[in-house]
């Protein structure tokens, strides 16, 4: 079998796919296009007169205009209703590549089924033949759907099946997300894959897939972590993986698999999780409250975990681990505050790593202007003008002071 088919099967188990549910996908896919992401249906080869090549190329060239509305299967999954192909061509104009490129298919094709309870419903399956019939009755739903097609479906699934389960991808890495995000705004739409080719620049960044860095980033404002995910998913071509509230909490943008828009750089997104982080209070020096910048060091030090990242390595550059914004874009970014502690996070990371006791979160000085507005020898005279407060929307209270008196 070819690599295309063991990058389907990698991709789906990457996923979290079991083997029966890979293989039911896959066989499914292979009975649509024999696993060609530039397949025109063959009838309308010969009705439009296009080859697979010809086809593809004059719809990337804007040369054939009436890709969404002439019905015609294409591509991995022979995607054929109108509103689908409608959502396939826009999302490969969002992510600038042709719309026969595969990975881009692939996950336009997770995007859909986790739109859909077809995921959990193949997980279940305890058996090929189960998840290949659940695949095409429950979401491909070929016009054929007898017992005899599906056991055709299922009879090739078990040829990857049997190819690919045992084998195993000891190579292929492993990803995980945070349990420390109690949240999550889903901004797949946002990203890429981190081992994705670049065609513009003909570079592929990080074609092993591994996550070797953090960046840390703040949000130049004062927001929960959602209210920022959620301003980037109202976006087109900004996101991060992962989102700190200015009280601490932690929200989940994109999987860890993916690779963000956070730093402007294709090659650092690639291999860092990147963190937006709240500020106290807007402007100079960008502060973060002790409850975010406790989450900053609990969250590093979670990803270097999962991640096997033994220590963090913050260099001043781009040549350690834990990098700066600024460093790769014209920006202040991750502001004053944050810039002059990189030193300190990487250091109570390195002790969390080290099996040290977590440290204490470094204090954050703060200044404070108390306004008097009278001072009383009756202290009913001081609970009235309290009153009076509260019914202008203050919070006053009354501090008894001892005052020395004059001889």
């Amino acid at each position: 079998m070819s690599d295309i088919n063991r990058q389907i099967w990698d991709f789906l188990k990457s996923k979290g796919l079991t083997d029966y549910a890979c293989a039911g996908v896959e066989g499914n896919l292979y009975c649509e296009s024999g696993n060609r992401s530039n397949n025109l249906q063959n009838t309308y080869e010969k009705s439009l007169g296009m080859t697979d090549e010809e086809y593809t190329r004059k719809v990337d060239s804007g040369e054939y205009t009436n890709f969404v509305h002439d019905s015609a299967g294409y591509g991995l999954a022979q995607w054929t209703y109108w509103s689908r192909k409608e959502n396939l061509l826009n999302y490969a104009h969002q992510r600038d590549v042709s719309i026969g490129d595969l990975e881009m298919q692939l996950d336009f094709l997770w995007i859909e089924m986790a739109n859909s309870t077809i995921i959990a419903k193949l997980n279940s399956c305890s058996s090929v033949y189960d998840a290949t019939k659940i695949f095409m009755c429950d979401f491909e739903r070929p016009a054929d759907q007898s017992e005899k097609a599906i056991q055709k479906r299922a009879d090739i699934a078990q040829r990857f099946y049997d190819q690919y389960a045992e084998e195993g991808s000891p190579d292929m890495v492993t990803y995980s997300n945070s349990p420390l995000a109690t949240d999550k705004v889903d901004l797949t739409k946002n990203s890429n894959p981190r081992d994705a080719y670049y065609s513009d620049t003909k570079t592929n960044y990080n074609p092993s897939g591994v996550i070797d860095k953090i960046a840390l980033h703040h949000m130049a404002g004062k927001m929960t972590a959602r209210a920022c995910a959620e301003m980037h998913q109202r976006s087109s071509g900004a996101s991060a993986n992962y989102y700190i509230g200015f009280d601490g909490e932690i929200c989940l943008g994109v999987d860890e698999s993916r690779r963000a828009w956070t730093t402007g750089s294709r090659e650092c997104d690639s291999h860092a999780v990147t963190i937006e982080c709240s500020n106290s209070q807007n402007g100079e020096p960008w502060p973060v409250s002790n409850k975010s910048y406790e989450s900053v060091i609990q969250l590093i030090a979670d990803i270097c975990k999962r991640n096997g990242i033994k220590k963090v390595n913050f260099t001043g550059d781009k040549s350690g681990n834990l990098v700066m914004h600024k460093w790769y874009q014209n920006t202040a970014c991750p502001g004053t505050y944050l810039s002059a502690r990189f030193g300190d996070i990487a250091s109570k990371v390195n002790a969390i790593l080290g099996g040290e006791p977590a440290p204490t979160p470094t204090p954050i000085p703060t200044t404070l202007y108390c306004v008097q507005v009278g001072a009383f020898a009756v202290k009913a005279n001081a609970d009235k003008l309290c009153k009076e407060l509260e019914g202008y929307g203050y919070k006053p209270f009354v501090v008894e002071k001892q005052i020395a008196s004059k001889e």
